[in-house]
């Protein structure tokens, strides 16, 4: 085998490719190798009407995060020391079998300058912190998503947002929002009007129909969830009610009265099954 052989054997291609960009006396353009921000996680419970109208929340931080003098690096260059690797020309030179290159320096990524330990974070890259922090949930704030907040060049809040539902309230597919509202048997038969909590705080009066159905949905124009991430409170889904039949719990009540309803409550329905009775059983004029 020829020389020249031997030494193309020898020839680390795949170092050679990998380090191509940086060959030729040619300075890479990077800074110091800056780490990423530190992320911590929190996690809120807020109320459904916070997700609509937003509200500000405060939060104690309490975490080791990224130091802001080296971003989590533990060094800092020095202007007026040059490098220690290469002698403060940010190159220096690899003799290969065939060929000599010059390569940036992995040191000081190219810029000639000297490193010593961060003081601030005496090298660890680290800092303490412990400070209780206010935090703005925007109004339209979608359900069951996570905020993203940059605290400062070191330091990354990532904060999950869980919610509390209203009583006898349920969400669906596309923000299709359904509020369960039980009425007594007159109230179904006679029809009443009703006062019910409102999504975004407050009440509305709702007249219910005389012999409404059970399972009928009474439709709320726009009282629903907003539509659209971080969209106007303006733009909202519709807020479904229910119906559907109440039952008389009895059991908190005195024996005396529970069985003077039950009384009641007996008689009535006779008459009332006599009345049907009489209605279905007539013949009809025609």
């Amino acid at each position: 085998m020829s020389e020249h052989q031997q030494h193309q054997d020898d020839v680390d291609l795949g170092w050679f490719f990998r380090n191509m960009p940086n060959m030729f006396g040619h300075k890479s353009k990077k800074k110091m190798p800056v780490a990423k921000p530190t992320a911590i996680a929190k996690s809120i419970t807020l109320e459904l009407k916070d997700l609509i109208l937003g509200k500000k929340v405060e939060i104690d931080i309490d975490c080791d995060a990224a130091c802001l003098q080296c971003l989590g690096v533990g060094k800092v260059f020095v202007a007026t020391e040059p490098c220690s690797s290469c002698g403060g020309t940010g190159m220096f030179t690899r003799n290969e079998p065939g060929i000599q290159m010059r390569m940036t320096c992995a040191q000081c990524q190219g810029s000639g300058k000297g490193q010593n330990p961060c003081e601030p974070c005496s090298g660890n890259g680290t800092r303490k912190v412990k400070q209780p922090l206010k935090i703005n949930i925007p109004p339209g704030f979608p359900l069951g998503s996570q905020l993203r907040q940059q605290i400062d060049p070191g330091l990354v809040l990532l904060v999950n947002v869980d919610t509390v539902l209203p009583p006898d309230t349920e969400i669906y597919e596309e923000g299709r929002v359904v509020r369960t509202i039980r009425l007594t048997y007159p109230q179904l038969i006679l029809g009443t009007t009703i006062t019910t909590p409102l999504l975004e705080g407050g009440t509305t009066n709702i007249k219910i129909p005389p012999r409404i159905d059970l399972g009928q949905l009474i439709r709320l124009k726009g009282k629903g969830l907003v539509k659209s991430p971080m969209g106007s409170i303006k733009d909202r889904t519709d807020l479904f009610l229910l119906i559907e039949l109440m039952s008389v719990d009895l059991t908190t009540t005195t024996p005396t009265l529970n069985n003077e309803f039950i009384d009641k409550e007996t008689v009535l329905l006779e008459q009332l099954d006599a009345l049907y009775n009489s209605v279905i059983t007539q013949p009809s004029s025609t």
